[in-house]
Protein backbone atom coordinates (compact mmCIF):
# COMPACT_ATOMS: atom_id res chain seq x y z
CA UNK A 1 0.00 0.00 0.00
CA UNK A 2 1.49 3.41 -1.05
CA UNK A 3 1.43 6.39 1.53
CA UNK A 4 0.91 9.90 0.83
CA UNK A 5 0.70 12.91 3.27
CA UNK A 6 -1.36 15.99 3.65
CA UNK A 7 -1.28 18.75 5.98
CA UNK A 8 -4.58 20.70 6.51
CA UNK A 9 -3.92 24.45 7.30
CA UNK A 10 -7.84 25.06 8.36
CA UNK A 11 -7.49 29.12 8.60
CA UNK A 12 -10.66 31.04 9.89
CA UNK A 13 -13.89 31.21 10.07
CA UNK A 14 -15.81 28.75 8.86
CA UNK A 15 -12.21 26.85 7.20
CA UNK A 16 -12.43 24.40 10.19
CA UNK A 17 -15.62 23.25 9.30
CA UNK A 18 -15.19 23.11 5.50
CA UNK A 19 -11.60 21.27 5.86
CA UNK A 20 -13.13 18.60 7.96
CA UNK A 21 -15.58 17.80 5.25
CA UNK A 22 -12.72 17.40 2.94
CA UNK A 23 -10.66 15.46 5.00
CA UNK A 24 -13.28 12.96 5.14
CA UNK A 25 -13.57 13.12 1.47
CA UNK A 26 -9.89 12.29 1.29
CA UNK A 27 -9.69 9.47 4.03
CA UNK A 28 -12.37 7.66 2.06
CA UNK A 29 -11.40 8.18 -1.74
CA UNK A 30 -7.76 7.08 -0.02
CA UNK A 31 -9.20 3.86 1.42
CA UNK A 32 -10.98 3.25 -1.85
CA UNK A 33 -7.72 3.44 -3.65
CA UNK A 34 -5.83 1.37 -1.37
CA UNK A 35 -4.06 4.48 -0.20
CA UNK A 36 -2.64 4.97 3.34
CA UNK A 37 -3.09 8.40 4.11
CA UNK A 38 -1.10 10.52 6.76
CA UNK A 39 -2.56 13.55 7.82
CA UNK A 40 -0.93 16.31 10.14
CA UNK A 41 -2.58 20.06 11.25
CA UNK A 42 -1.10 23.06 11.31
CA UNK A 43 -2.19 26.61 11.53
CA UNK A 44 -2.50 30.18 9.35
CA UNK A 45 -4.13 33.29 9.36
CA UNK A 46 -5.62 34.79 12.21
CA UNK A 47 -5.72 31.77 14.11
CA UNK A 48 -2.23 31.43 13.74
CA UNK A 49 -1.37 35.10 14.73
CA UNK A 50 -3.72 34.46 18.27
CA UNK A 51 -2.17 31.00 19.52
CA UNK A 52 1.59 31.77 18.34
CA UNK A 53 2.29 35.31 17.25
CA UNK A 54 2.51 35.05 13.57
CA UNK A 55 0.12 34.43 11.07
CA UNK A 56 2.10 31.09 9.25
CA UNK A 57 5.06 29.64 11.85
CA UNK A 58 7.97 28.00 10.62
CA UNK A 59 7.60 25.15 12.14
CA UNK A 60 3.77 25.04 10.19
CA UNK A 61 6.06 26.02 6.74
CA UNK A 62 8.80 23.24 7.64
CA UNK A 63 5.64 20.64 8.04
CA UNK A 64 4.54 21.89 4.40
CA UNK A 65 7.17 21.11 2.59
CA UNK A 66 7.77 17.77 3.99
CA UNK A 67 4.01 16.39 3.16
CA UNK A 68 2.59 15.73 -0.79
CA UNK A 69 0.05 18.34 -0.76
CA UNK A 70 -1.45 21.10 2.11
CA UNK A 71 -5.28 21.79 2.11
CA UNK A 72 -5.78 25.14 2.83
CA UNK A 73 -9.01 26.78 4.38
CA UNK A 74 -10.26 30.31 3.46
CA UNK A 75 -8.09 32.81 5.67
CA UNK A 76 -8.87 36.03 6.85
CA UNK A 77 -10.75 37.85 9.81
CA UNK A 78 -12.48 41.44 10.40
CA UNK A 79 -10.02 42.00 13.66
CA UNK A 80 -6.88 41.70 12.09
CA UNK A 81 -7.03 45.47 10.08
CA UNK A 82 -5.49 46.85 12.64
CA UNK A 83 -2.66 44.43 12.66
CA UNK A 84 0.17 45.43 11.12
CA UNK A 85 1.16 43.85 7.27
CA UNK A 86 3.31 41.53 8.31
CA UNK A 87 0.96 40.22 11.01
CA UNK A 88 -2.08 39.51 9.12
CA UNK A 89 -4.10 36.61 7.81
CA UNK A 90 -3.24 37.26 3.97
CA UNK A 91 0.87 38.01 5.09
CA UNK A 92 0.69 33.89 6.18
CA UNK A 93 -0.79 32.85 2.47
CA UNK A 94 2.21 35.21 0.82
CA UNK A 95 4.27 33.31 3.15
CA UNK A 96 3.22 29.41 2.39
CA UNK A 97 3.65 30.31 -1.24
CA UNK A 98 7.06 31.93 -0.72
CA UNK A 99 8.42 29.18 1.10
CA UNK A 100 6.93 26.49 -0.45
CA UNK A 101 8.37 28.02 -4.11
CA UNK A 102 4.74 27.77 -5.59
CA UNK A 103 4.26 30.04 -8.74
CA UNK A 104 1.33 29.35 -10.60
CA UNK A 105 -2.47 29.04 -9.46
CA UNK A 106 -5.04 27.38 -11.74
CA UNK A 107 -8.22 27.86 -11.34
CA UNK A 108 -11.11 26.50 -13.33
CA UNK A 109 -14.22 28.56 -13.88
CA UNK A 110 -17.35 27.82 -15.41
CA UNK A 111 -19.48 30.78 -16.76
CA UNK A 112 -22.58 31.15 -17.83
CA UNK A 113 -22.75 31.89 -21.85
CA UNK A 114 -25.74 34.04 -22.82
CA UNK A 115 -28.58 34.08 -24.35
CA UNK A 116 -28.42 30.27 -24.24
CA UNK A 117 -27.45 30.00 -20.64
CA UNK A 118 -25.15 27.21 -21.07
CA UNK A 119 -21.84 26.68 -19.60
CA UNK A 120 -18.36 27.42 -20.87
CA UNK A 121 -14.93 26.40 -18.62
CA UNK A 122 -11.97 28.00 -18.96
CA UNK A 123 -9.02 27.96 -16.78
CA UNK A 124 -7.02 30.69 -15.48
CA UNK A 125 -3.13 30.36 -14.76
CA UNK A 126 -2.26 33.31 -12.46
CA UNK A 127 1.43 33.63 -11.65
CA UNK A 128 1.43 33.80 -7.96
CA UNK A 129 5.35 34.29 -6.68
CA UNK A 130 6.51 37.60 -8.33
CA UNK A 131 4.71 41.00 -9.13
CA UNK A 132 3.26 43.93 -7.08
CA UNK A 133 2.48 41.23 -4.21
CA UNK A 134 6.05 41.08 -3.69
CA UNK A 135 7.47 43.58 -5.01
CA UNK A 136 8.95 47.08 -3.23
CA UNK A 137 6.56 48.90 -0.88
CA UNK A 138 6.41 52.26 1.44
CA UNK A 139 4.31 54.76 3.11
CA UNK A 140 5.81 57.79 4.26
CA UNK A 141 3.71 60.33 6.06
CA UNK A 142 4.57 64.06 5.34
CA UNK A 143 2.94 67.58 6.37
CA UNK A 144 1.83 68.37 2.76
CA UNK A 145 0.22 64.82 2.29
CA UNK A 146 1.21 61.35 2.95
CA UNK A 147 2.40 59.37 -0.39
CA UNK A 148 2.79 55.17 -0.58
CA UNK A 149 3.98 53.57 -3.45
CA UNK A 150 4.08 49.31 -4.15
CA UNK A 151 6.20 47.97 -7.00
CA UNK A 152 5.43 45.93 -9.93
CA UNK A 153 8.54 44.21 -10.94
CA UNK A 154 8.93 40.64 -12.67
CA UNK A 155 11.65 38.72 -13.92
CA UNK A 156 11.73 37.19 -17.38
CA UNK A 157 12.49 33.19 -15.32
CA UNK A 158 9.10 34.26 -13.34
CA UNK A 159 7.30 35.10 -16.65
CA UNK A 160 8.52 32.38 -19.03
CA UNK A 161 7.82 29.04 -16.39
CA UNK A 162 4.21 30.34 -15.73
CA UNK A 163 3.77 30.82 -19.18
CA UNK A 164 5.24 27.27 -19.73
CA UNK A 165 2.78 25.67 -17.50
CA UNK A 166 -0.17 27.74 -19.04
CA UNK A 167 1.05 26.17 -22.38
CA UNK A 168 1.35 22.79 -21.20
CA UNK A 169 -2.46 22.68 -19.62
CA UNK A 170 -3.22 24.01 -23.31
CA UNK A 171 -2.10 21.80 -24.86
CA UNK A 172 -4.34 18.95 -23.11
CA UNK A 173 -7.24 21.45 -23.69
CA UNK A 174 -8.53 23.65 -26.79
CA UNK A 175 -5.27 25.02 -27.43
CA UNK A 176 -5.86 28.37 -26.91
CA UNK A 177 -3.90 30.49 -24.37
CA UNK A 178 -4.93 33.88 -23.92
CA UNK A 179 -2.25 36.57 -22.09
CA UNK A 180 -3.12 39.63 -20.42
CA UNK A 181 -1.26 42.51 -19.74
CA UNK A 182 -0.86 46.30 -19.56
CA UNK A 183 1.50 46.28 -22.47
CA UNK A 184 0.50 49.61 -23.75
CA UNK A 185 1.57 51.70 -20.24
CA UNK A 186 3.45 49.14 -17.86
CA UNK A 187 7.11 48.07 -18.59
CA UNK A 188 6.44 45.35 -16.45
CA UNK A 189 3.78 44.47 -18.96
CA UNK A 190 6.00 44.69 -21.41
CA UNK A 191 8.15 42.23 -20.37
CA UNK A 192 6.37 39.82 -19.69
CA UNK A 193 4.00 39.78 -23.34
CA UNK A 194 8.08 39.88 -24.99
CA UNK A 195 8.36 36.55 -22.64
CA UNK A 196 4.93 34.84 -23.03
CA UNK A 197 5.44 35.71 -27.03
CA UNK A 198 8.67 33.64 -27.02
CA UNK A 199 7.59 31.00 -24.57
CA UNK A 200 4.77 30.28 -27.33
CA UNK A 201 7.22 29.55 -30.01
CA UNK A 202 8.00 26.10 -28.07
CA UNK A 203 3.58 25.39 -28.83
CA UNK A 204 3.21 25.75 -32.14
CA UNK A 205 0.06 23.85 -32.38
CA UNK A 206 -1.07 25.99 -29.59
CA UNK A 207 -2.58 30.35 -30.48
CA UNK A 208 -1.90 32.75 -28.59
CA UNK A 209 -3.77 35.70 -28.21
CA UNK A 210 -2.88 38.77 -26.29
CA UNK A 211 -5.79 41.55 -24.18
CA UNK A 212 -5.23 44.36 -22.16
CA UNK A 213 -6.48 43.32 -18.70
CA UNK A 214 -9.55 46.48 -19.37
CA UNK A 215 -10.00 44.03 -22.70
CA UNK A 216 -9.92 40.55 -20.93
CA UNK A 217 -12.02 42.14 -18.11
CA UNK A 218 -15.11 42.77 -21.15
CA UNK A 219 -14.65 39.96 -22.93
CA UNK A 220 -15.25 37.88 -19.66
CA UNK A 221 -18.51 39.23 -19.65
CA UNK A 222 -19.74 39.69 -23.10
CA UNK A 223 -18.26 36.56 -24.48
CA UNK A 224 -16.76 34.18 -22.46
CA UNK A 225 -16.40 31.10 -24.89
CA UNK A 226 -13.73 33.00 -26.43
CA UNK A 227 -11.04 31.85 -23.47
CA UNK A 228 -9.51 28.45 -22.85
CA UNK A 229 -6.26 29.17 -20.78
CA UNK A 230 -6.30 32.81 -19.16
CA UNK A 231 -2.46 33.55 -18.65
CA UNK A 232 -2.14 36.35 -15.81
CA UNK A 233 -0.02 38.09 -13.52
CA UNK A 234 -0.66 38.40 -9.93
CA UNK A 235 -2.38 41.26 -9.45
CA UNK A 236 -4.40 41.03 -12.72
CA UNK A 237 -5.25 37.35 -12.21
CA UNK A 238 -6.67 38.12 -8.30
CA UNK A 239 -8.94 41.09 -10.09
CA UNK A 240 -10.16 38.81 -13.10
CA UNK A 241 -10.60 35.22 -10.98
CA UNK A 242 -12.83 37.31 -8.40
CA UNK A 243 -14.72 38.89 -11.52
CA UNK A 244 -14.89 35.62 -12.99
CA UNK A 245 -16.40 33.91 -9.73
CA UNK A 246 -19.00 36.68 -9.66
CA UNK A 247 -19.87 35.84 -13.40
CA UNK A 248 -20.25 32.10 -12.44
CA UNK A 249 -22.85 32.34 -9.92
CA UNK A 250 -23.83 31.66 -6.42
CA UNK A 251 -24.43 28.20 -7.58
CA UNK A 252 -21.07 27.93 -9.59
CA UNK A 253 -18.46 25.90 -6.91
CA UNK A 254 -14.93 26.66 -7.41
CA UNK A 255 -11.53 25.40 -6.11
CA UNK A 256 -8.04 26.33 -6.95
CA UNK A 257 -4.68 24.71 -6.71
CA UNK A 258 -1.41 26.48 -6.52
CA UNK A 259 1.90 24.47 -7.68
CA UNK A 260 5.80 25.02 -8.18
CA UNK A 261 8.22 22.82 -10.16
CA UNK A 262 7.68 19.61 -7.44
CA UNK A 263 4.35 17.61 -7.24
CA UNK A 264 3.65 19.44 -4.08
CA UNK A 265 1.02 21.69 -4.25
CA UNK A 266 -1.44 24.20 -2.42
CA UNK A 267 -5.53 23.20 -2.93
CA UNK A 268 -7.99 25.70 -1.25
CA UNK A 269 -12.06 26.50 -1.96
CA UNK A 270 -12.79 29.70 -3.45
CA UNK A 271 -14.87 31.22 -0.36
CA UNK A 272 -14.73 33.97 2.17
CA UNK A 273 -14.21 32.81 6.10
CA UNK A 274 -17.49 34.15 6.92
CA UNK A 275 -16.61 34.45 10.64
CA UNK A 276 -20.17 35.31 11.40
CA UNK A 277 -21.12 31.25 10.62
CA UNK A 278 -18.16 29.83 12.33
CA UNK A 279 -19.53 26.78 14.16
CA UNK A 280 -23.39 27.36 13.02
CA UNK A 281 -23.00 24.67 10.21
CA UNK A 282 -25.07 25.87 7.84
CA UNK A 283 -21.57 27.13 4.74
CA UNK A 284 -21.79 24.61 2.16
CA UNK A 285 -17.79 22.73 2.09
CA UNK A 286 -18.38 21.96 -1.45
CA UNK A 287 -15.80 24.24 -3.12
CA UNK A 288 -13.10 22.38 -0.20
CA UNK A 289 -14.24 19.17 -1.26
CA UNK A 290 -13.56 20.12 -4.77
CA UNK A 291 -9.96 20.77 -3.69
CA UNK A 292 -9.68 17.76 -2.29
CA UNK A 293 -10.45 16.71 -5.50
CA UNK A 294 -7.64 18.45 -7.29
CA UNK A 295 -4.76 16.94 -4.87
CA UNK A 296 -5.72 13.87 -6.40
CA UNK A 297 -5.21 15.29 -9.59
CA UNK A 298 -2.39 17.30 -9.55
CA UNK A 299 -0.06 15.89 -6.29
CA UNK A 300 -1.13 12.28 -5.80
CA UNK A 301 -1.61 12.03 -9.92
CA UNK A 302 -4.34 9.73 -9.72
CA UNK A 303 -7.34 11.64 -12.21
CA UNK A 304 -9.41 8.43 -11.92
CA UNK A 305 -9.87 9.56 -8.02
CA UNK A 306 -10.47 13.03 -8.57
CA UNK A 307 -13.06 12.38 -11.58
CA UNK A 308 -14.83 10.31 -8.50
CA UNK A 309 -15.08 13.26 -6.81
CA UNK A 310 -15.96 16.04 -9.36
CA UNK A 311 -18.44 13.93 -10.13
CA UNK A 312 -19.94 13.23 -6.71
CA UNK A 313 -20.26 17.23 -6.75
CA UNK A 314 -21.60 17.48 -9.64
CA UNK A 315 -24.49 14.95 -9.25
CA UNK A 316 -25.34 16.17 -6.11
CA UNK A 317 -25.46 19.52 -7.06
CA UNK A 318 -27.32 18.68 -10.57
CA UNK A 319 -30.28 16.65 -8.43
CA UNK A 320 -30.69 19.61 -6.15
CA UNK A 321 -31.41 22.11 -8.64
CA UNK A 322 -33.81 19.90 -10.13
CA UNK A 323 -35.44 19.70 -7.00
CA UNK A 324 -35.67 22.94 -6.04
CA UNK A 325 -36.95 23.88 -9.83
CA UNK A 326 -39.98 21.33 -8.96
CA UNK A 327 -40.54 22.44 -5.72
CA UNK A 328 -39.37 19.57 -3.90
CA UNK A 329 -38.81 19.42 -0.31
CA UNK A 330 -34.94 19.25 0.27
CA UNK A 331 -32.57 17.26 1.85
CA UNK A 332 -30.45 18.55 5.09
CA UNK A 333 -27.98 20.88 3.70
CA UNK A 334 -25.73 21.63 6.36
CA UNK A 335 -22.48 21.41 6.25
CA UNK A 336 -21.55 17.88 7.42
CA UNK A 337 -25.10 17.04 6.00
CA UNK A 338 -23.96 17.72 2.79
CA UNK A 339 -20.58 16.14 3.59
CA UNK A 340 -22.06 13.02 4.20
CA UNK A 341 -24.30 13.03 1.41
CA UNK A 342 -21.07 13.56 -0.88
CA UNK A 343 -19.52 10.70 0.61
CA UNK A 344 -22.64 8.77 -0.36
CA UNK A 345 -22.87 10.12 -3.90
CA UNK A 346 -18.93 8.59 -4.00
CA UNK A 347 -19.91 5.20 -3.18
CA UNK A 348 -22.74 5.01 -5.43
CA UNK A 349 -20.55 5.55 -7.83
CA UNK A 350 -18.57 3.01 -7.24
CA UNK A 351 -21.30 0.49 -7.55
CA UNK A 352 -21.86 1.74 -11.02
CA UNK A 353 -18.47 1.12 -12.31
Amino acid sequence: MSKLSVVVLPGDGVGPEVCAQAVRVLQEVCRIEGVELELAFEEIGYTAYLKEGTPFSSRAAQRCRAANAVLLGPVGDKRSRELPPHLRPEAGVLSLRAKLGLYSNLRPIRLPVLPEGEKTELLLVRELSGGIFYGERGYTKAEEADAAYDTEIYTAGEVERVAKHAFELAQKRRKLVTSVDMAHVLESSRLWRATVTKVAEAFPEVTLDHLTVEEAAGQLVQNPARFDVLLTANLFGSILGAEAGALAGADEVLACASLGYSKLGVYEPVMPTKEELAGKNTVSPLSAILAAGMIFRYSFEMPQAAMLIEQAVIDYTGRLKAAQAKGELLPASGTAETGELILKRIRERLTLL
